[in-house]
């Protein structure tokens, strides 16, 4: 399994940790839910620009999945990508979602309590072949 480097910030510093990749199998559950991206500030934007803007946390368990639901929910844009600040977290731990990336399709204002987006939330059944360091 081929080494990678893992790149995340803590407290404002780039982190880099070298890990040995792992090989992941997973069933997908046919169950799921729908998880709502809500602005939690405002952020102006022009037509084209790509920010980062919180949303209102969103609890992922323990070998869930979230996959996009690219349908545009908000008039000014649409959420291209969505994650958490800090050092990333295995699928078999619990994560939270805190951040998405949202790119305006025209000038204007996402305000507070706003609708952004939506994501397709899943559990798995995972089977996982992997080799982490115990520095991990």
């Amino acid at each position: 399994m081929p080494a990678v480097n893992m790149v995340y910030f803590k407290d404002g510093k780039k982190k880099v940790k070298n890990i040995i990749a792992s090989l992941h199998e997973f069933g997908l559950m046919t169950r799921g839910r729908w998880e709502m991206l809500v602005a939690n500030e405002e952020k102006e934007f022009k037509a084209g620009e790509t920010k980062i803007i919180d949303i209102v946390p969103i609890k992922l368990e323990h070998e869930e999945i979230c996959l996009s639901c690219p349908l545009q929910r908000h008039g000014l844009g649409v959420v291209v990508a969505v994650g958490a600040r800090g050092k990333p977290k295995l699928v078999e731990e619990e994560r939270r979602i805190d951040y998405a990336v949202f790119t305006a399709v025209e000038d204007g204002k996402v305000s507070k309590n706003e609708l952004l987006g939506v994501v397709n939330i899943f559990p798995t059944l995972i089977r996982i072949v992997k080799t982490l360091p115990s520095t991990y």
